[in-house]
Parts: structure tokens; sequence; C-alpha cells
């Protein structure tokens, strides 16, 4: 099909067309006389042109599915009118303009406008029934609001990488649904609030890359669910690094990377069993590295530089089977390496491995298989900033379930004979 037929506009009674992930082209045509519609999808299809501003006049519209197609522009005022939409994605086609049009749709249930370029304040936004949220990769600016966070309903908000500023919201309640918070990359400061405890059930926060200060509070070893906790990159005041995390017994992926943390790495660390990334590098820690780490046997990441530590390197870290990064350079480490360094898997292994270029001293330790040999005279060596760029709303499922289109509200009719046929004996 190389564009929507014009003649589809011509049937009046047409509830539901879906065309998502075709090969069609062209630009929408006037769909004003669907005034039946409850469900337009055309989504990763290759539809050119604006959004039209008639689709407001599809006052019956629950879902309204354009992401990731060639449209352009902006978000039409006229979408405002569609009070009974539930579904909206407008996510991946490079939307510019204000985000102002959705912002009073009080029966949006999920709403994806990720990876445009839409800017303006969501403060005044009127979403109750909201499960998911995704605005991320935006220009959305202003104070994050607080009436989203006491939802009842609110599953998913992924607000990343766009430009908020102020406090983390206490608004916060007893919420036993939202599982997925992620707010890092904007300009959020002050305190992390202690009433992120009351968030029982939540498996993902990452508050990383803000202006955040203060010290962390003891609430989050409530959070027994969470899997990951990223805290990377702010400007917490400094502190000993203590056992309040012990309890996060499915935490998986742990970085606290440049926390201002001091003292040794805790014994209580050990709990932490189902570990894949540890990553607690540029803080001030000290001490030596603790051989018990070589018994978290799920590690593939373990990042402890730019510390203070010393000791040498404990043998039992040759324990770690999946080990593919261990990144330990900018400490005072000495030794060798030998045992490491009879594994051969890993895809990065930095250490202060490399003489000194000034004087006439040797390494601080002898690495025989290290992938980049640095040593403290050099500040450039191993300056990457080392953060992880997947998105993990895969790893929790959050990836439009929505658009599964679902005979859940078609007449009665429609359902009762989709259980007929998928019950029919075959060849029937």
């Amino acid at each position: 099909m190389s564009s929507v037929p014009l003649e589809i506009t011509k049937f009046t009674y047409l509830e539901r067309l879906h065309l998502f992930g075709n090969d069609i082209r062209g630009q929408l045509p006037i769909m004003d006389g669907l005034k039946s519609l409850l469900s337009l999808g055309l989504m990763n299809t290759n539809i050119e042109g604006t959004i039209p501003s008639d689709l407001g006049e599809l006052s019956m519209l629950t879902t309204l599915a354009l992401g990731q197609t060639k449209m352009t522009g902006s978000i039409p005022w006229e979408i405002g009118n569609l009070e009974h939409l539930r579904i909206l994605g407008l996510d991946g086609i490079g939307l510019t303009g204000r985000v102002g049009p959705v912002l009073h749709l009080n029966k949006l249930e999920a709403l994806y406008l990720e990876d445009n370029l839409l800017s303006g304040e969501i403060s005044g936004c009127d979403w109750p029934k909201m499960v998911e949220l995704d605005l991320s990769n935006n220009l959305i600016d202003g104070r994050l609001p607080g009436n989203i966070f006491k939802s009842s309903s609110l599953r998913v908000i992924d607000l990343h990488k766009n430009v908020f500023f102020g406090p983390f919201p206490e608004e916060i309640t007893n919420n036993e649904v939202l599982e997925y918070i992620a707010l890092q990359g904007n300009g959020l400061t002050g305190p992390l609030t202690d009433r992120i405890g009351f968030v029982k059930n939540l498996k993902h926060l990452d508050v990383s890359g803000n202006r955040m200060t203060g010290t962390f509070p003891d609430t989050i070893q409530l959070l027994t669910n969470l899997v990951s906790l990223s805290t990377s990159g702010n400007n917490f005041d400094q502190q000993r690094l203590v056992d309040f995390l012990s309890p996060l017994v499915n935490l998986k992926d742990l970085s606290m990377k440049g926390n201002s943390f001091t003292g040794t790495i805790p014994l209580s660390f050990a709990s932490l069993s189902s570990l894949t990334m540890l990553d607690l590098d540029g803080n001030n820690l000290s001490g030596t590295i603790p051989s018990w780490l070589g018994n978290m046997s799920n590690l593939s990441i373990l990042m402890l530089n730019r510390n203070q530590l010393t000791g040498t390197i404990p043998a039992e870290l040759s324990r770690l089977a999946r080990l593919e990064i261990l990144l330990l350079d900018s400490n005072n480490l000495t030794g060798q390496t030998t045992e490491i360094c009879r594994r051969s898997n890993f895809e990065h292994f930095i250490t202060d491995c490399y003489p000194s270029m000034i004087t006439k001293a040797g390494p601080e330790l002898e690495c025989r298989c290290c992938t980049l040999c640095c040593n403290d005279e050099n500040p450039n060596c191993n300056d990457k900033d080392w953060s992880a760029s997947y998105d993990p709303k895969a790893t929790y499922g959050y990836i439009r379930p929505a658009y599964d289109f679902s005979l859940d509200q078609a007449p009665p009719e429609w359902r009762k004979k989709a259980r007929e046929e998928a019950q029919a004996p075959s060849g029937v």
C-alpha cells in the first residue's frame, strides 16, 4: 500500500484503522468524517507531513498512535479536544513546539512523546489516570509536578534527558503501583527526598546526572524490590558508604559514581549477591579491595577506579567467570595480576600498570593482560564517563503494551466471534 486511500474516509462507521508496520507513504487524507473511529494506529510507517488538525474532530478516539513515522511539525492544539483519548503515541518523530495541547487530556492512561524536541512545562498537567508516562529526550522544563507522584495508577514515569529543575517532589505518598522512575540528565537540585521509601514496589530509580545535594536517605533500604539504582554524577555531600543498601538483595545494577563517598567498601555489600554491575568510580573510598567480591558470581562489571584504595588486587577476583569490565586505575594499588590474567575474557581491564613518565619509577602494578595501562601522572588516561547507555525499560516490559490493540473495547459480538474462532477445531 503506497498511501492511505482517500476512499477510507467514506467508512463513516469504521471504528478501528490499524495499518502500523506497513510501508505506507504520503500524507494522511482529511479524516474528519470518521466520526465513529475509536482507534487509529499508524506507527512504524513512512507517513509524512504534519499531524492534521482535523484529527481533533474525531471525538470518539481512545487511541491515537503515530509514533516512529516521518511526520514533522508540532502537536496541533486541536488534539486537546479528544476528551476520550486513553493512549497517545507521538514518539520519535522530531516534533517541535509546545507540549501544552496534551496537558488536559484527563483520561490518558499512556502518553508516549519521547525522542522529540518538545518544549514547555507540564506543571499544570491533569492526568489522574496515567499509567505509563514517557516524555524522555525532549526539551521540556520547569519543576516536576508533584501531583503526578501522588497518582494511584502511575506505574512508569520516564522524564530523563529534559531540562527539569528544582527539587525532587515531596508529594510522594504510600504508593504500591509505581515501579519505574527515570529522571537522569536533568537539572534537579536539593536532596533526594526520604519519602522515596514510600514507593514500596519500585524496581528502577535513576536520578544520575542532576545537581542534587544533601546526603542519601536511609529510607532507600525500604525499596527491597529495587533492581536498578543509579545516583551517579550529582553534588551530594560527603558521607561514608555505610550499610543502608544491604536489604536490597534484588539489586542487579548499582551505579554510585562520583557521589563523594568515603570510608571502606562495607562488608554488608556482600549480601548484594545478585549484582551484575557495581560502579563506585570517582569517590573517595579508602582501604583495600575486599576479597569477598570474588564470591559475587554474577558480577560482569566492577568499577572501583578513581578512588584511594590501597593494597593488592585480591586473587579471588579471578573466580568471577562473568566479569568483562574491571576498572581499578587511579588508586594506590601495588603488586601483580597473575591470577586474574589467567582468564582471558576481559573486554576492558585497566590498572596503573604504566611506568612513571617523570621519574625512573616503575609501574605501581604489573599487568600482562590489561587492555589499557595508566599512571597517576596522566589524568587523561581512562577519563571516560563509563555510564550505561542502554534503555532498561525493556527489562521490565514497558514497551508499548497498549499497542497490542486487543479486542477489549470491541463490541460484544466481535469479542464473541473472536473467541469462537480461536476455539474452533483446525480444518473447520
